[in-house]
């Protein structure tokens, strides 16, 4: 080559010298069986707890803290602060075993971008679980128990310190449960959060002398939240229990929470609520279930507003949908209500839906099962409810798929779109069921079925059919289901 031409290349040399270049990803390792923190952090010589490790990540992001089996406890365990990743490669801490892995130190996450995930984790203890900041995953985790007393929870995502409080934040194929806290989980002053296949049972243990409500899962003061295939089931705690999904909204309103997929079942007072003194705008609740329940969906407070789209109810104490503002801004469609004891509407628009004992006045009264409700999480294809709807379109709900592309957060592509795996038998269905009932040793509800799948299944009294539990299924994944 002449030598015009490595002069040529040199000022490109430079230049691609001085670009940063991302650290070769690394693997740290801890153990509960380390004698100290003296290892360096390899497979042969982990740490022995989880800030040690993970203070070994780099900047440059795309780094991985393993946790082998065993229960970290103490400040040297408390998850705060971590190495932050970069937005194109993130940190991660994982249970080298899902569901091995018991954290009774802290979560704490601070304000900050973090750029962090975590998978297979298991964190307990009465203590909340705070979670604040922008970009965060949790895959595959649960959150167990909460503070007795107090305005606490188990599980909260955003804070009042700043606005967005979180950002980001997804929690994904999780589970809370557990003694203590006013709501499992709460997203509180947060912006863009996602839950999805989040599994959640309220099991009392939380009281106060102030009169506050208590849920399961409430979303509170926050915008841009999407929940997708929600399972909030056996909640029946002592003092006031408002809703299982609860959507309050004072100081700044909520806007654009939207819920699909969602399926409540077995809880006290309401299935679904929306609260507070300021009226929240474009709530959405579409393709869900509230079965067994004293009221279905009820808004109070302030004049709430949104649309509740191919909603199955049944086997309703109290009454159906029920706005005791009067406002009626909210809008019912393709709805499917059934044995409601009270009135079906109240305040509500509606038009386009199916009522059976007791029926809706002008709206078509119709069995659901006789005419294509067999199961709770499908309307049976051909049947009179999969064209009773305005243009031969469904009537009642179907939680088939799963919703939202993995692992994506708000606003990342296919976040708020179905995909084409099958929900059901659900995700780690033999995991939750150790952890709700096994360690809690509660035995009623879904805990005295043989499965959650079975138990959602065949609450209508069908015997769960062949294509959920096929025979080729029975003897995968640990006898999942059987």
């Amino acid at each position: 080559m002449p030598t015009s031409r490595y002069r040529a290349l040199l000022p490109t040399l430079v230049c691609l010298a001085l670009l940063p270049v991302a650290g070769n990803a690394a693997t740290y390792y801890v153990s509960a069986g380390a004698a100290d923190d003296s290892g360096n952090g390899s497979a042969a010589q982990p740490k022995k707890t989880i800030r040690a490790a993970a203070a070994l990540m780099s900047p440059l992001g795309g780094d991985t803290v393993i946790v082998r089996p065993g229960t970290y406890a103490g400040d040297g365990n408390r998850i705060d602060g971590l190495v932050a990743g970069r937005s194109s490669a993130w940190n991660t801490v994982k249970a080298e075993i899902d569901a091995s892995v018991r954290i009774t130190a802290l979560l704490e996450i601070p304000l900050g971008d973090h750029y962090l995930q975590f998978e297979g984790l298991d964190w307990t203890g009465a203590t909340q679980k705070s979670v604040t900041g922008r970009y965060l995953k949790f895959l595959r985790c649960g959150f167990a128990n909460g503070p007795a007393t107090g305005n606490a929870v188990s599980l909260a995502i955003g804070t009042n310190n700043a606005t967005p409080g979180a950002q980001y934040v997804l929690v994904e194929d999780s589970f809370a449960y557990g003694r203590g806290g006013r709501y499992n989980v709460l997203v509180y002053n947060a912006d863009r959060v996602v839950l999805r296949r989040l599994v959640a049972r309220h099991e009392d243990g939380w009281s106060d002398t102030q009169g506050n409500p208590q849920a399961v899962v409430s979303l509170y003061n926050s915008t841009n939240i999407l929940t997708q295939n929600l399972l909030l089931l056996d909640s029946r705690p002592s003092g006031y229990f408002e809703a299982a999904l609860y959507h309050p909204s004072n100081g700044p309103a909520s806007a654009h929470i939207h819920n699909s997929g969602a399926i409540v079942l077995n809880v006290a007072n309401s299935g679904v609520g929306w609260d507070g003194g300021n009226a929240s705008s474009d709530s959405r609740l579409s393709d869900s279930i509230v079965f067994k329940a004293d009221f279905g969906l009820t808004i109070n407070g302030a004049a709430h507003a949104g649309s509740l789209r191919n909603i199955t109810l049944g086997q309703l104490g109290s009454g159906g949908i029920n706005d005791y503002h009067g406002a009626g801004l909210f809008n019912a469609t393709n709805s499917l209500l059934s044995d409601i004891n009270g009135g079906n509407f109240q305040a509500i628009a509606h038009s386009g839906n199916i009522c059976f004992q007791a029926s809706c006045g002008t709206e078509p009264s119709m069995n659901p099962a006789t005419s294509g409700l067999r199961w709770l999480p499908r309307i049976e294809a051909g049947s009179a409810l999969a064209t009773a709807g305005p243009g031969a379109t469904r009537v009642g709900a179907v939680v088939l798929k799963r919703l939202g592309a993995p692992g994506s957060l708000h606003g990342e592509p296919g976040f708020d779109q179905p995909t084409a795996a099958e929900l059901w038998p659900w995700p780690q269905e033999d995991r939750i069921r150790t952890a709700l009932c096994t360690e809690t040793g509660i035995t009623t509800g879904f805990c005295a079925a043989s499965s959650l799948t079975r138990y959602v299944w065949e609450q209508l009294g069908t015997a769960i059919p062949a294509d959920i539990y096929a025979p080729d299924r029975l003897f995968t994944d640990g006898f999942q289901g059987v």
